[in-house]
């Protein structure tokens, strides 16, 4: 169905612009996108040991379990049209606007059984047909933050893939996703933001053609010049549309069949959100912790602003040089010797 379609995997930590860059996408003609995060590869493993197509489904897409672990409820009576499915509404939409449901219900069915690469073919077919367009489509956009661990995969399954690895400040991440976490997982999501960044950085120079890198604040505050250089790189035509991001949840646009997009609007994102007041979402001993462990990473990628905070908020050090701090500062070692992967900057479009 799309033989000359390019797919475009858009990655990176979450909340750094993955959801943004999709919904812009989207406005533009030749881009049909998934607007639901299908973590198909992520959890392809663990479908091994289920044997329910039903309850292999609902793992596959992430609907979750009740809150006792008992078995989800039935596929048949729980998912129809027009329904609001958690956030996965993107599947309640195929059921909604498809033509034929009930082969949409049982295709959906079958591709929790049929693979990664299977599913997802299976679930961009059911998206044309469900959302059809007058214009080819010449690229197929997927968006799942932690497919960056299955590049491997991916690129297996589809040789001729691109990446869009998607970049934001840390203390902005952090900071947005602050009341979800408890205070000893700052340092394993600075830690996840740089494994993040090395991912792409190892990726850039074995297929420089095929991984981009895109900075959220250069998205926000500067959309038309970003979107610009990100036209020429996939060799696609720039158009006003891809500064108009889509409702994804509403899907405005699908419901009239076609793909007229509103007109331009100033600012895709208001510039003022993309620097968090951090003090506001995190405690100064938080701060203290994520600037720590941040690294050459974090100015390789030209962001400078932990600076600022670590000297106005600097570490204390335990007044002993005991075990305990002996161990840190010997993991802080093992951790520098990363600083070899961004000596040279990697291009960020």
């Amino acid at each position: 169905m799309f033989p000359d379609a390019t797919n475009i995997f858009v990655v990176g930590r979450p909340r750094s612009g993955t959801t943004l860059i999709v919904r812009l996408f989207d406005s533009h003609p030749e881009f049909l996108t998934i607007n639901s995060e299908t973590i198909f590869y992520v959890r392809a493993e663990q479908l091994k040991s289920i044997s329910n197509p039903e309850q292999k489904f609902l793992h596959l897409t992430g609907r979750p379990y009740d809150n006792n672990n008992k078995r989800p409820q039935d596929f048949a009576n729980d998912i129809e049209p027009n329904q609001n499915w958690d956030q996965h509404k993107f599947y309640t939409d195929l059921l909604t606007y498809h033509p034929n449901p009930e082969r949409c219900r049982e295709q959906l069915f079958a591709i929790a059984s049929a693979g990664p690469k299977a599913a997802l073919q299976a679930v961009f077919a059911l998206s044309e047909e469900a959302f059809p367009s007058d214009h080819r489509t010449r690229f197929l956009v997927e968006k799942t933050p932690e497919h960056e661990y299955h590049i491997e995969r991916i690129r297996r399954d589809f040789p001729n893939s691109i990446f869009i690895h998607m970049i934001r400040d840390p203390f902005d991440v952090i900071a947005s996703r602050s009341k979800g976490f408890k205070k000893r997982n700052y340092v394993q999501e600075t830690l996840n933001w740089r494994h993040s960044i090395k991912i792409f950085v190892e990726n850039k120079k074995k297929f420089p053609d095929r991984h981009f890198a895109i900075r959220f604040e250069d998205l926000t505050r500067h959309p038309q010049a970003t979107m610009e250089k990100l036209a020429k790189l996939l060799d696609f035509n720039f158009s006003e549309v891809l500064l108009t991001p889509t409702d994804l949840r509403g899907r405005q646009k699908w419901k009239s069949h076609t793909h007229q997009a509103n007109a331009p609007r100033d600012g895709v994102v208001d510039a003022n959100l993309t620097h968090r007041n951090i003090e506001e979402d995190l405690k100064i001993d938080d701060i203290r912790t994520i600037g720590s462990w941040l690294g050459r990473a974090y100015s390789a990628c030209g962001f400078e602003r932990h600076k600022r905070y670590m000297k106005q908020f600097p570490p204390v050090f335990p007044p002993n040089m005991n075990k305990k701090y002996l161990l840190y500062l010997f993991a802080r070692r093992v951790l520098i010797a990363d600083f070899l992967y961004f000596r040279s900057r990697s291009q960020l479009i």
